[in-house]
């Protein structure tokens, strides 16, 4: 396994910080919408069968995403690591950070993907499945869990790519990705030319094609023209290098795993308003991290910069990448606010033709949007800190904001006061506005620039 040579041709430790942002950034926009293309395709499709699939889907997907969050982290901890290694010229080194990441993407699956399946029924039950909704939700989330290698090896294969400084691959990949998805969505889910299989076929066309963009990434990476050539040939366990990365990852694990879990007790907040409240809530969420996508995009692309000159020990240029980033996206969201504030109902009809699901969804957008504005600064810098290899910052932050104050405020404001639904969607609101001024404090105080990856 080994890094060709003459295919790092961008140096991102020198010339146009603005440039190397727009390159690494502008893929990873395109490449975070068809990823969450494929979500929604799902959902539209999802959607004809009715509010209980939406539901379903709704409720199965909260728990994937909170049960992946492992391997979310180790993608943060494998580009954070790749990055830094980078940045110091050690090719050896971001050889065997990539090989032992995808060993530990085989560990988590036997632990995560297989005791999920078992644990399906008791995880929805608590999370307050109602007996209409349960059926379709074991079945969809069942096949997930089973094909949740595929997505594993599909996240870290990006997060490789992106910690070498190329963002444009994983892109192309998620394009032909999404296409497949959406040709077997239809197929799948309503039977045209086959069985319909309802919320179980948009499982598996999200698997199919997911594992489609396995093959197409690990292919790539087997070439010997590739940035990251893998040799698949004895990939030997490395204790030392997995340590590491789980050092680094697993802060950024547990900020996952505390927001997702944060979404699964706000779903149980929610569902006591009824079945449709749920689906306007898994639609509005999806929309929602749509409309987030570049600051991802933006917080990913200043990781990978931020790693690579705080590698070569310019902590200057470091900083001033994350606040150009930063600037940069809260700009775009302040444009997208607007949008969504003024469009919301039209943008929640394009994905279910209930009526009330529509009204209760707009008023969810109308509310959040005019803080996307904070939740860009929380989620660029946050990345940009993790980049360095500090992910600890951002985890408790994330902890403190979601724990402390969102959920409590949400649960005190829908049960004892007159706003009922709306208090979760207000409670979101100012937990986020508090996210990223604690972000801004701890990124000007500057730890993170000291911080060892």
């Amino acid at each position: 396994m080994r890094v060709k040579e003459g295919s790092l041709k961008r140096k991102l430790t020198e010339g146009n910080v603005q440039e190397h942002l727009m390159f690494l950034a502008i893929p990873l926009i395109f490449g975070f919408i068809l990823q969450y293309g494929i979500n929604l395709v799902d959902l539209y499709w999802v959607g004809r069968l009715g509010s209980i699939s939406v539901a379903a889907v709704t409720m199965g997907g909260s728990l994937i995403f909170f049960i992946t969050t492992a391997m979310v982290g180790l993608s943060t901890g494998t580009v954070a690591l790749i990055s830094r290694a980078i940045g110091q010229n050690q090719k050896v080194v971001v050889n065997e950070i990539a090989r032992q990441s995808i060993n530990l993407a085989v560990v988590s699956y036997v632990f995560v993907g297989l005791l999920g399946y078992i644990l399906t029924p008791f995880m929805l039950n608590a999370i307050g499945a109602t007996p209409e909704i349960l059926p379709e939700a074991i079945s969809y989330l069942r096949i997930l869990f089973l094909g949740a290698l595929i997505l594993f090896l599909f996240l870290l294969g990006g997060a490789i790519f992106r910690g070498v400084g190329d963002t444009l691959t994983p892109m192309i990949i998620l394009g032909a990705v999404v296409f497949v998805n959406a040709v077997l969505d239809p197929v799948f889910i309503l039977g045209i030319g086959l069985p319909a299989m309802g919320v179980k076929g948009a499982a598996l066309a999200t698997l199919v094609s997911q594992l489609f963009g396995v093959v197409l990434l690990y292919f790539i990476l087997s070439k010997k023209h590739s940035k990251i050539h893998i040799s698949y040939k004895g990939l030997q366990i490395n204790l030392e290098t997995m340590k590491k990365i789980i050092k680094v990852g697993l802060p950024a694990s547990l900020q996952m795993l505390s927001r997702s879990l944060m979404w699964i007790v706000l779903l149980s907040i929610i569902a006591v308003f009824g079945t449709s409240a749920i689906a306007a809530y898994g639609i509005t969420i999806r929309i929602l991290m749509l409309a987030l996508l570049t600051s991802f995009a933006f917080g990913h692309a200043s990781a990978v910069i931020v790693g690579q000159n705080l590698g070569k020990g310019d902590v200057k240029r470091a900083e001033k990448t994350a606040w150009l980033a930063m600037i940069y996206d809260a700009l775009i969201m302040l444009c997208v606010s607007v949008l969504f504030y003024v469009y919301a109902k039209p943008i929640l009809s394009v994905f279910t033709m209930d009526s009330e699901v529509q009204v209760i969804g707009a008023a969810f957008i109308r509310i959040l949007s005019p803080v996307f504005v904070a939740m860009a600064v929380a989620i660029v810098l946050g990345r940009s800190m993790s980049g360095a290899g500090a992910t600890i910052p951002p985890m408790v932050v994330t902890i403190i904001t979601l724990w402390v104050i969102q959920i409590p405020l949400a649960y005190f404001l829908t049960r004892f006061t007159e706003m009922g639904l709306r208090g979760a969607w207000v409670a979101m609101a100012l937990a986020h506005v508090i996210q990223a001024f604690l972000i801004v404090v701890i990124f000007i105080k500057g730890k993170w620039k000291t911080h060892i990856a």
